[in-house]
């Protein structure tokens, strides 16, 4: 069983749904035991711009809440990606992981999941702009330089112009 969470900062956190996994819906669990070797689900599926059935690992599953429609279905709340592979104890001793995304992460290298808001003390824009998003964004720094500019042109301006003027009531 596969269950996901919302992260909350500052409330707990708030279970979003669960996806149940046959892992023998493949005969896996006896493959892997049989052969002594690990084992990969895998699924073909239609590519509809190849116009064929391919085979890939990547399996989609559903997630469901507590919520039912009007029929009793439970309502899906969206669906998880994922890859399953079973390893035989050899190999998992042979290729130790860490918790999660911990350090060693190498079998499979797991990357951080998009979205996630980082603050970086070097680059204080850059939370600025995952907050704002990528188009709000590029409408502020418009309106700054924008800004900016007029400023400038304004010192440049008074700045030349009490020059001109204290040139020509001199002269």
């Amino acid at each position: 069983m596969v269950q996901l969470y919302d992260r909350d900062i500052i409330t707990s956190n708030t279970m979003l749904g669960e996806a149940f996994i046959d892992l023998n819906q493949h005969k896996l669990l006896d493959k892997v035991y049989k052969r002594r070797r690990g084992g990969k689900i895998k699924y073909k599926v239609y590519d509809k711009q190849k116009k064929e059935k391919i085979e890939t690992e990547k399996i989609y599953y559903h997630v469901y809440g507590n919520d039912v429609d009007s029929k009793g279905n439970k309502i899906s709340k969206g669906r998880v990606s994922m890859t399953i592979e079973l390893l035989t104890e050899e190999e998992a001793k042979k290729n130790e992981n860490a918790q999660g995304r911990d350090a060693p992460n190498n079998f499979p290298a797991l990357p951080d999941p998009p979205g996630r808001l980082s603050f970086d003390i070097t680059s204080p824009l850059k939370m600025l702009k995952e907050l704002m998003g990528p188009k709000l964004y590029r409408k502020m720094c418009f309106w700054i330089w924008c800004v900016m500019c007029c400023i400038i042109i304004i010192a440049v301006g008074y700045y030349i112009g009490t020059s001109a003027a204290g040139n020509v009531v001199c002269c």
